[in-house]
């Protein structure tokens, strides 16, 4: 709307200057008829010169003549009379050209004035839109500071995210690595207290002592085992332990993820949400729930998931030390693996939808740098309207002051013509600034229109901004989608012209080989027609010149062999003939492919109209708003009609006074 405005204000100044340059074509015009007056007054005068110096001749040839003297005396009242009446009419026009010029004057030193208001209005408003500029980079810094600050937390939580869970990944195996050690043993304890009691009952009475003994000791090393299984335990608290402040951790870090969330939803509120922060709250309890899981199985007895891993034994009594022993099978159960893949699964969407976030907000800065730039161009573009407008008004003071000077020169040169000038200037300075205090006011309301306008948009462009990052988005899908079109639409025109160029060769062969036919037919014609003569000579002649028959029938069978030789040619040239024709079928069809590729073109492109649409709804209001100019162009066109009809008026009359003077 702004750039709209500066195109009418650059308009308006040019009609300016055009009916100022108008108004001086006029007054040289009336300078120039001044100057034919005062030519035909000085023929005039020569005239009555003359007649005087013949009157004085007659004088003296008719001195006596009274009747002469008495007509002559009447003729020179009434030549005294005629130029009396053209004084007065003279003197009618001057003080009509002084008043006109006092009028034209005062309108000049007017319109001065309100050119420097209105230029002091305009850097007031370029001093606004400084400050307004000012204002709006400093708050698109800080929201690219805040974005910054936002990415480089979220980069960090990341970080040590990552740190976190290599490092329970390895204090994981290392613990999984310990059980399996420590159920290693006790199996390989339990296998050899077997062999032990084994061993005693197989063996003889004699060394039942020995095995008594032997078996003692077993039972001494069992407490001691027991005593390695409860460090074991101990360990396995521990452990515990350490999962509940990692678990503690993992909450410290959701309740970070909550703060940063609500951060960005603050700073960014048009930012459309990827991810609620509902799901990673519950992502990240689904994670540690799975943590304590993964640590509750590895530790359970066995019928777990990690313990049938391996061949667990049951600890040893003294009652099933004497029996034989019931060894469980080993079983590999994938559940805890899939648990693991799961959550795993759960993480890598986590990690994608934190990368569409960052990949959202650094889109944001992008559309925010636009915005910026935007702005920066309309700033460039006011700045530019004000040195125009500027220079312009410059100009005119120029031109004005230079007229001032030309006037004063011809009032030096001519006195008494500078106060009919001076006249007609004023009028025409009175009609120049009366149209000008109208434009100037219409100006006014305009500007105050454009102020109310401007704070209204002011209010409305946080409101655009959404819409125009919209469009942008649209416009880039158009853009790209034109260009296909377009490189689609160029290789369709360059296969349409290689289609063109091969049927205009094929016309041009068929043109040729048409040809070339008719000349072949006009020579069998007239092979024909001389075989005919041929016969009849021969007919003729057959009764006088029986030697010469041999010799003639040779010639006849060459003619015939040459005949059926161009027959032959002529059917060669007829099967090219249809294989160009078959060609020129292909090429047709071709072309029938290509116009339903264009169809279908015009059918992509009606799609767009369609969606262009919707861009001319936005140019029906500045239409509008050229139709409120163009009314008001009317308007002023016909106020310079009516300036016309009275110049024309005017030039008139003093044709009439020029033809009752010259009467």
């Amino acid at each position: 709307m702004e750039e709209f405005c500066g195109l009418c204000v650059r308009d308006r100044v040019k009609l300016w200057e055009w009916e100022f340059a108008r108004r001086q074509q006029q007054v040289e015009e009336y300078r120039i008829r001044c100057a034919k007056l005062e030519a035909a007054l000085a023929e005039h005068s020569a005239h009555e010169n003359s007649i005087h110096e013949t009157d004085s001749h007659s004088q003296n040839v008719l001195a006596m003549d009274l009747e002469t003297a008495l007509l002559q005396l009447e003729q020179e009242k009434n030549r005294c009379q005629g130029l009396q009446q053209i004084n007065t009419l003279l003197h009618e026009q001057l003080e009509i050209a002084t008043e006109v010029n006092q009028t034209l004057t005062s309108d000049v030193q007017r319109l001065t004035k309100e050119w420097q208001q209105a230029r002091s209005q305009l850097l007031a408003k370029e001093s606004e839109w400084q400050e307004e500029e000012q204002y709006f980079s400093l708050y698109y810094t800080k929201e690219s500071n805040i974005l910054l600050s936002l990415l480089r937390q979220v980069l960090d939580f990341k970080h040590d995210f990552r740190n976190l869970r290599s490092h329970t990944e390895r204090e994981l195996t290392s613990f999984k690595g310990c059980i399996c050690r420590t159920i290693q043993n006790v199996a390989d304890l339990q296998v050899a207290a077997v062999n032990r009691s084994q061993r005693l009952i197989g063996d003889s009475e004699v060394d039942a002592a020995l095995k008594i003994d032997d078996y003692e000791k077993a039972q001494n090393e069992v407490p001691r085992l027991h005593q390695r299984i409860s460090e074991l335990l101990d360990k396995h608290e521990e452990f515990q332990k350490l999962l509940e402040e990692k678990e503690k951790a993992n909450s410290v870090l959701s309740n970070i993820i909550e703060k940063i969330n609500d951060s960005v939803s603050q700073t960014v509120k048009k930012a459309q949400p990827s991810v609620k922060d509902s799901e990673l709250e519950n992502l990240l309890r689904q994670y540690s729930k799975t943590i304590e899981d993964i640590s509750q199985v590895l530790l359970d007895d066995g019928n777990t998931e990690i313990s049938s891993l391996f061949t667990i034994f049951p600890l040893p009594s003294s009652s099933e030390l004497e029996g034989p022993q019931n060894i469980l099978n080993t079983n590999v159960l994938p559940s805890v693996v899939n648990g693991v893949k799961k959550v795993l699964q759960k993480y890598h969407k986590q990690l994608e939808e934190s990368n569409s976030k960052l990949s959202s907000l650094n889109e944001q800065n992008n559309m925010q740098q636009r915005t910026i730039e935007f702005l920066e161009d309309e700033r460039q573009k006011m700045q530019q309207l004000n040195s125009q407008l500027s220079s312009q008004f410059e100009s005119v003071n120029q031109k004005m002051q230079d007229f001032l000077k030309e006037l004063k020169t011809s009032d030096d040169s001519a006195n008494k013509h500078s106060s009919a000038l001076e006249t007609v200037i004023k009028s025409l300075n009175a009609q120049i600034l009366v149209k000008v205090l109208g434009k100037s006011q219409n100006w006014n309301q305009k500007m105050g229109n454009i102020e109310e306008n401007y704070e209204n948009i002011t209010e409305k462009y946080h409101e655009v901004n959404l819409d125009k990052e919209l469009l942008i988005e649209e416009k880039m899908k158009f853009s790209d989608s034109l260009s296909n079109l377009r490189n689609q639409y160029l290789d369709l025109q360059t296969g349409w012209n290689m289609l063109r160029d091969k049927e205009s060769a094929l016309q041009d062969s068929l043109a040729s080989l048409q040809t070339d036919c008719e000349s072949l037919s006009l020579e069998k014609k007239d092979l024909t027609d001389a075989l005919n003569k041929a016969l009849s000579e021969l007919e003729s002649e057959k009764s006088a010149q029986t030697a010469l028959r041999i010799e003639h029938e040779k010639t006849k069978m060459d003619l015939k062999l040459e005949i059926d030789r161009l027959n032959d040619k002529y059917l060669e040239l007829e099967a090219e003939c249809d294989k160009y024709r078959r060609q020129l079928e292909s090429i047709e069809e071709s072309e029938q492919d290509a116009e339903d590729e264009k169809s279908q073109i015009n059918i992509r492109n009606n799609d767009l109209t369609n969606q262009l649409t919707k861009f001319s709804s936005q140019k029906k209001s500045i239409e509008l708003e050229l139709e409120q100019i163009r009314n008001e162009l009317k308007h002023h066109i016909e106020l310079l009609e009516t300036a016309n009809q009275e110049n024309n008026s005017l030039t008139r009359k003093n044709s009439e006074l020029s033809v009752n003077w010259t009467q």
